[in-house]
């Protein structure tokens, strides 16, 4: 089982699967739910207990035994660091986020902050919503940036049962309510741990894991796991050993509304400062940054660059054609500028990229 998550940016997706390896393996729960887990870690082995209906065993190789949330839902994960640095201070750190999912229109938001000794590549929050045509990516550093939409639901990317976790859970007693919802209980535990995947490097022991699946439905309430463990993501220290906290919840919800995150109001519709082509395809836009697929030829692009951007007063510094890839480098007064034109794309169009330097 992993937690997979298909953040927007390629800064983001890495920072979620060095989470992934910390967060598995490092567990969180309240304390109170936490304690009364605990209290459950023998009653599955022995085998004489009575289960009840439902199924005595979870296979982690199986993603048929994982439905969907049904409909329209929350989420919420809870990633958490205590520990001690080589200099005896002490270290504590929190990644949360928070995640909506609308089914009708399509749409999810993505919600993540960290505090402490965290740093989500620079800043401390960060906020997307994929609409499903466009996804929209924002921080306070960066502002807005607008990429294509992935149109999947976060569930399928955080509960993912291709790594980290291997092998059959047992199921526990008592059976559990999740956020209202009536869930069978099944253990986790350091055996559960597979050695041919390289995050389960950075565990060193899961003290006390829980995974809750709702009676009706088939789908995740939480994984709660508790233990040892490093994580760079909550700690900027890839050696640090420390207790991990880890949790993630899923609940069906109703009546959900998906806000654009603040300063991406209307940035659907990108106007560059710079010349684009009259048929361009927006493919990514941050700050003066703009990148856009057009269908014209290679030469028509070529020239259309080096005569519109004459005509606005900037300068030709440098220009490298090789093949169907230009790289042009322009001035003006102060201020630098960079055009990428290539044929690098899946459909046969050209790609252009186009910003200050």
């Amino acid at each position: 089982m992993k937690t997979i998550m298909r953040i927007s940016v390629l800064l983001l997706l890495a920072v979620a699967l060095v989470a992934c390896g910390g967060a598995e393996a490092d567990a969180g729960d309240s304390g109170a739910d936490s304690g009364a887990d605990n209290g459950d870690a023998g009653s599955g082995s022995g085998g004489a207990l009575d289960l009840g209906p439902g199924p005595s065993s979870l296979d982690l190789a199986d993603m048929s035994e994982f439905d969907q949330v049904p409909g329209d839902y929350s989420m919420r994960m809870d990633f958490s660091f205590t520990g001690v640095d080589v200099s005896g201070n002490p270290i504590e750190s929190l990644l949360t986020i928070d995640g909506l999912f609308d089914e009708d229109p399509e749409a999810t938001r993505i919600d993540m902050m960290i505090t402490g000794a965290g740093d989500l590549g620079g800043v401390d929050s960060i906020v997307w919503v994929d609409t499903g045509d466009n996804l929209y990516f924002y921080n306070a550093v960066n502002g807005c940036a607008v990429l294509p939409g992935q149109s999947d639901s976060p569930y399928e990317d955080f509960v993912d049962t291709g790594g980290f976790l291997t092998g059959e859970l047992q199921r526990l007693q008592p059976d559990k309510d999740i956020n209202g919802i009536p869930s069978y209980v099944f253990e986790i535990t350091n055996d559960n741990l597979d050695p041919s995947d390289p995050t389960s490097m950075e565990v060193t022991e899961i003290t006390n894991g829980r995974l809750y699946m709702a009676k009706d439905g088939g789908y995740v309430t939480r994984i709660l796991l508790e233990g040892v463990g490093v994580s760079e993501v909550l700690t900027q220290d890839p050696s640090l050993e420390g207790d991990v906290r880890y949790q993630l919840d899923f609940a069906p919800a109703t009546d959900l509304e998906i806000l654009l995150p603040e300063g991406c109001e209307g940035a659907g519709t990108v106007e560059s400062d710079y010349p684009m082509m009259d048929d361009a395809m927006i493919v990514a836009a941050f700050g003066d940054y703009v990148q856009y697929t057009t269908e014209y030829d290679f030469a028509t692009v070529l020239e259309f660059y080096k005569t519109e951007l004459a005509n606005l007063d900037w300068t030709l510094d440098d220009e490298l054609v090789a093949g169907s890839t230009a790289f042009l480098s322009f001035s003006m007064d102060d201020q630098n500028l960079a055009v990428v034109i290539s044929d690098q794309t899946d459909d046969g169009s050209l790609s252009v990229t186009i910003g200050g330097e």
